[in-house]
């Protein structure tokens, strides 16, 4: 899945083609949206290091010059949430998710947002003889009943955050872009 993606193109030039990373990651290709829509953020991208940690890989944001930005080799996986916003899922991977089948199980996590650096810890799922958190397979999508979704002209986009068996927080990046979170029984 990542291989040979070690390195962003910026103004047309291949920039951080080196060993350091196994995987680089930024805006879509400009040909899938050249709007960019979800409003990745300029001059920054997702990495995924060539080393590990307590047995999981590496994430991190980079500037234009390959310089980690939040250095904490805690992070394992990062998703572009929407503008300012990003998805930290911390630690080893524990797998798919019991219910519903199509979430993830991380240690722990948090929403980030890169311009202000304000953390937002994600809360975990109860009852759990451990923590973890447990989050939806993908911004944008749920299994839930979309009509207790907000209404879609309010928001630019939403992540589920499963807390319970039938229970989830849903936190929305609004039009203005701040974060705000609903909890939403199934």
């Amino acid at each position: 899945m990542y291989r040979d993606i070690n390195y962003f193109v910026l103004n047309n030039k291949k920039i951080l083609d080196n060993d350091e990373f196994k995987a680089c990651i930024g805006a879509r290709r400009p040909n899938l949206d050249p709007d960019n829509k979800d409003k990745f953020p300029p001059g920054i991208g997702i990495v995924i290091l060539n080393e590990t940690a307590g047995g999981h890989v590496i994430s991190d944001l980079v500037d234009g010059t390959g310089k980690r930005l939040l250095n904490d080799d805690n992070i394992s996986t990062i998703v572009h949430f929407s503008g300012d916003y990003f998805i930290l899922l911390e630690g080893k991977y524990f797998g798919r998710g019991a219910a519903p089948h199509s979430s993830y199980d991380f240690p722990d996590g948090a929403i980030y947002n890169y311009k202000t650096k304000q953390r937002y810890e994600l809360p975990a799922f109860q009852p759990a003889n451990h923590k973890h958190v447990q989050v939806g397979w993908v911004v944008n999508g749920t299994y839930m009943d979309k009509k207790k979704l907000r209404d879609k002209s309010t928001y630019d986009a939403f992540f589920e955050v499963i807390t319970g068996y039938d229970v989830s927080m849903i936190y929305y990046i609004t039009k203005e872009g701040k974060l705000e979170a609903d909890k939403i029984s199934k």
